[in-house]
C-alpha cells in the first residue's frame, strides 16, 4: 500500500521583516508560512516594539499573555483552512492559502453557508443580479436545508431539476435559471478551492436553452396605455418612457440629466448600459413622434422620471394592465420589447435598432424581427379586423 507524502506548511511569528521601525518606534508581527523553501506572511495586525519580541513570542508587553494567545489562535485558524483543503482532496500551495485567507475562506462551512456569504458581500454583480441568485439559494433549502459541497453531484442536480418540475411545479424557463444560477456558484466554489474542478457537476449535465417568449404591445394596445387616466399614472408614464426609448428598467432607474442633451437642434439622451456598458444615443424628437420628450417636459427632467422607477413597479403595472383589459404578462422589459418590435415594424433597419438598443450582437436584435414575423403579423391583423 503506498501513503502520499503530506508536505505540511509550517507556521511562525516574524517581527519587523522590512527592517524599519514606524514613527512611534514599533514594528508589524506578521505570521510567516514556509512551504518548499518559499514563504508568505500575513499580517498579524499588532505592533510592537524591538524588545517586545523575542523567540517568536510577544514579551515585556503588559498583554503579553494574551497578545500571545490571539496571535497562536490566528495560527491556528490560518492552519485550519490548510487542513481544510486536504480534507476536500486539494493540496494547498502557498498562493492558494493567502487566496483563501483574503477572501475569508470559512473551514468547514456548507455549500448553503458559501453561496449566502458570496453573494450578500459581492460588490461585483448587479443588484437584480443578486436578487436572482437569493432567490435560487432559497429554492435550494427548500429542496434541502443545508447542502454540502459533497452533495453536489450529478445526481443532485437531476433530482433538483425534478423536484422543480415535479413538486415546486414551476415553468420551465425558471427551472433554467435556476440550474444556472446553481451553476455560477459552484463555479466560484471551484475558483475559491472549495471544490476540486474534477468534481464539477455540470461537466455531464446537457443544460437546456431559454426559449425567449419577448411579450411586447401592439400599437393599438400601446395607445390603451397612453389613454389611462388612473391613480397610477406616474407608473405608466415611467413605463411608456420605457417602450418610447427601449431603456432597461436599471437605465431608467440611473437616468440623470446629464444624459439628456440638445445635439443638432435635437433633443438627444446619451447614455452608458448598466448591463453591458454599452454607449446609447437616443433621438428622442425622432422616436414615436418626440412622446418621450413630452414625458420630460411633464416631469419637469430625467432625474424625476428616474425616481419614480420603484423596485416594486411590475406589481401595480400588472394591476393596470390588467385593468386595461390587455391579456398580457406585463413587466418595464416588456416596454424594451415593445420598442424594438415596433421600430421594425415601422421598417427601421435592423442596424439601426441595434444601435437604439445597445446591443453588441446583430442576433439579439434579430430575436425581434422573428418575433415580428411569427406573431405581431397575426396580432396586428386581428386588431385591423377589430377596427374596421
Amino acid at each position: 500500500m503506498h501513503y502520499k507524502m503530506i508536505r505540511k506548511i509550517k507556521y511562525r511569528l516574524a517581527f519587523n521583516r522590512s527592517g524599519k521601525l514606524n514613527a512611534n518606534g514599533t514594528g508589524l508581527v506578521e505570521i510567516e508560512a514556509r512551504l518548499n523553501g518559499k514563504t508568505k506572511c500575513f499580517s498579524a495586525h499588532l505592533h510592537v516594539k524591538p524588545n517586545q519580541f523575542a523567540h517568536g513570542l510577544i514579551v515585556n508587553h503588559p498583554q503579553s499573555n494574551e497578545l500571545n494567545s490571539m496571535l497562536y489562535e490566528e495560527i491556528l485558524r490560518i492552519q485550519g483552512i490548510e487542513i481544510d483543503f486536504w480534507r476536500r482532496g486539494i493540496t494547498p500551495t502557498l498562493p492558494i492559502l493567502a487566496n483563501a485567507v483574503r477572501s475569508n475562506y470559512s473551514p468547514n462551512c456548507t455549500f448553503t453557508d458559501f453561496a449566502q456569504k458570496l453573494v450578500s458581500n459581492d460588490t461585483r454583480r448587479r443588484w437584480s443580479t443578486k436578487v436572482s441568485l437569493k432567490s435560487t439559494i432559497k429554492t435550494l433549502q427548500l429542496f434541502k436545508r443545508k447542502i454540502y459541497f459533497e452533495d453536489l453531484s450529478l445526481q443532485f442536480i437531476l433530482d433538483f431539476e425534478k423536484w422543480l418540475k415535479e413538486d415546486y411545479k414551476i415553468a420551465e424557463n425558471t427551472i433554467v435559471k435556476h440550474l444556472r444560477h446553481l451553476r455560477t456558484l459552484i463555479n466560484e466554489a471551484i475558483k475559491q478551492k472549495y471544490m476540486k474542478p474534477e468534481d464539477y457537476p455540470f461537466k455531464e449535465f446537457k443544460m437546456k436553452p431559454i426559449t425567449r417568449k419577448d411579450v411586447f404591445l401592439t400599437p393599438s394596445e400601446l395607445r390603451k396605455v397612453e389613454q389611462y387616466q388612473g391613480e397610477k399614472r406616474k407608473i405608466v408614464d415611467v413605463f411608456l418612457f420605457a417602450c418610447y426609448t427601449g431603456l432597461r428598467f436599471s437605465d431608467i432607474r440611473t437616468m440623470s440629466n446629464e444624459n439628456i442633451r440638445l445635439e443638432m437642434g435635437k433633443l438627444w439622451l446619451v447614455k452608458e448600459t448598466i448591463k453591458n456598458n454599452e454607449l446609447v444615443k437616443l433621438p428622442l424628437t425622432l422616436l414615436f413622434e418626440g412622446k418621450a420628450v413630452k414625458l420630460l417636459q411633464k416631469y419637469g427632467d430625467a432625474e424625476k422620471i428616474a425616481e419614480l422607477a420603484a423596485r416594486n413597479i411590475n406589481t401595480q403595472l400588472k394591476k393596470v394592465i390588467a385593468d386595461l383589459g390587455i391579456n398580457k404578462k406585463i413587466t418595464m422589459h416588456c416596454g424594451r420589447h415593445t420598442f424594438a418590435t415596433l421600430l421594425l415594424h415601422q421598417g427601421v433597419p435592423i442596424t439601426t435598432v441595434q444601435r437604439l438598443c445597445g446591443h453588441r450582437e446583430i442576433s439579439t436584435t434579430m430575436v425581434y424581427a422573428d418575433v415580428m414575423a411569427d406573431t405581431i403579423i397575426r396580432d396586428l391583423e386581428s386588431v385591423l379586423k377589430e377596427e374596421y
